[in-house]
């Protein structure tokens, strides 16, 4: 089967790991395939033109395009995959934060004649995309899972509970505020924590500063070292189809740097945050799990995932149950109970694996997919293609001045077969990988 995945990660390095884990999840799984991967800002090769392909999947991170400005930018690059609209390929969307620009989306994907969605809030699918669910099937899905092979590696990360250093631990940014009050809240709830970790004399490295923001296994590391995770439900309180109020708050926000969230709301949003509400249930939830962190949540159904108390401390909205929160997290047998329920329930569960996840896609293509499938590609025309939209690329983003992507050459070639197979392990490794990487 031939499969073109589409992304928008400029740098491999440097981006989360549950975003190349989701990348690479589909060769991980199913090796044989042939498989193509392709930035959307740049433009296409011939090489991705000559394939035939059986499967097209766009990444979270491709969906992207539709908040870019002029607004003109994601019609000229929408226009490049012109090719890919009446393939018969079969076309699969991830998207994930569409409470903004989703108007812009849902026009996206029913250009691209895309056939599924895989939706992290498919309630929401005739509100978000009244064009693409008339004709495009939506099946429910989340923002991240559980790679296989992260359960026993991301072990030896797994300090202790008794020993780890800090009680709470945290990275986050401060959303702006064209999100509205449920995309601040982990950040509010991040600085009210720190303040009564220091209040309390409890140690805590908890931060909202961009430059404090920790990936791939440094951020498994740093969980695993840390008692208590805080966090909040993701997504977005003001609905925003094609971004007229996240440009309404970019332009006062640039003549009124100093202007409070209610300032900004007056002017741009009076009355619309929390009309209709976007919560997210991220990727945290599960790593936290697999390290071993007691869970400590404003409380939310987090879609019926996990539950109050049963696998979280719940915190209110308001923050008005902090005593009885901290009296909680003092209570170590109850927390370990708590934390080996979690466990149980999301880690041993097969509901959230990423194998699981792909095993979904690859049912979906075949109950749609036609009963011929393309004629498979010789080892030798896979090594040619691939080579060819390699070189491609490599031309595209010199002439670009974008030679940071590193599309060829080592290490990144022998750093992704290596992720690919499941063989780097050890952060230390990786980030030795990383330090060669940005001397070339």
């Amino acid at each position: 089967m031939n499969i073109l995945v589409i992304h928008n990660v400029e740098n491999m390095f440097e981006t989360r790991k549950t975003i190349t884990d989701f990348i690479y999840s589909f060769q991980r799984q199913n090796p044989d395939d042939f498989y193509i991967y392709h930035r959307i800002m740049l433009p296409p090769t011939d090489a991705m033109r000559s394939v035939d392909w059986d499967l097209v999947i766009f990444d979270s991170t491709s969906l992207g395009i539709v908040t870019l400005r002029p607004r003109s930018r994601t019609a000229q690059i929408r226009d490049r995959y012109t090719f890919l609209r009446n393939t018969r390929a079969i076309k699969i969307a991830f998207p994930q934060d569409d409470a903004s620009c989703g108007g812009v989306l849902d026009l996206l994907l029913n250009w691209l004649q895309v056939d599924c969605v895989f939706s992290v809030r498919p309630e929401k699918k005739d509100l978000i995309y009244p064009i693409t669910s008339k004709s495009a099937d939506f099946i429910s899905t989340y923002s991240g899972f559980i790679d296989d092979d992260d359960v026993e590696r991301l072990k030896k990360h797994r300090r202790p509970y008794e020993a780890r250093d800090y009680v709470i631990g945290q990275r986050v940014t401060m959303y702006p505020a064209w999100g509205g009050r449920l995309s601040r809240l982990k950040g509010l709830m991040a600085q009210k924590f720190k303040q009564e970790c220091i209040e309390r004399e409890l140690p805590a490295s908890i931060s909202v500063d961009p430059s404090d923001t920790l990936n791939g296994n440094d951020w498994c590391t740093f969980l695993g070292n840390c008692k208590f995770i805080i966090g909040a439900p993701g997504g977005h309180s003001v609905w925003d189809p094609y971004g007229v109020i996240q440009d309404s708050v970019n332009d006062y926000v640039a003549e009124n740097p100093e202007a409070s969230f209610e300032e900004i709301e007056q002017a741009c949003f009076l009355g619309l945050d929390g009309l209709h509400e976007f919560p997210g249930f991220g990727p945290r939830i599960f790593e936290a799990a697999i390290m071993g962190c007691g869970q400590v949540l404003i409380e939310n159904p987090y879609r019926g995932v996990i539950r109050p108390h049963e696998h979280y401390i719940p915190v209110a909205a308001d923050m008005s149950n902090l005593d009885e929160a901290f009296t909680r997290m003092s209570d170590t047998g109850e927390v370990r109970a708590m934390i080996d329920r979690a466990y149980t329930h999301l880690v041993e569960s097969q509901d959230f694996r990423i194998s699981t996840m792909v095993k979904t896609v690859l049912d979906f293509f075949q109950s749609k997919a036609k009963l011929h499938k393309s004629p498979p590609l010789t080892r030798e025309q896979q090594k040619a293609t691939e080579a060819a939209h390699k070189q491609s690329l490599a031309r595209e983003t010199l002439r670009l001045g974008r030679s940071e992507e590193r599309l060829e050459g080592e290490p990144l070639t022998n750093w992704a077969n290596r992720v690919l197979s499941g063989q780097i392990s050890d952060p230390e490794e990786v980030n030795m990988l990383v330090r060669q990487n940005k001397e070339l």
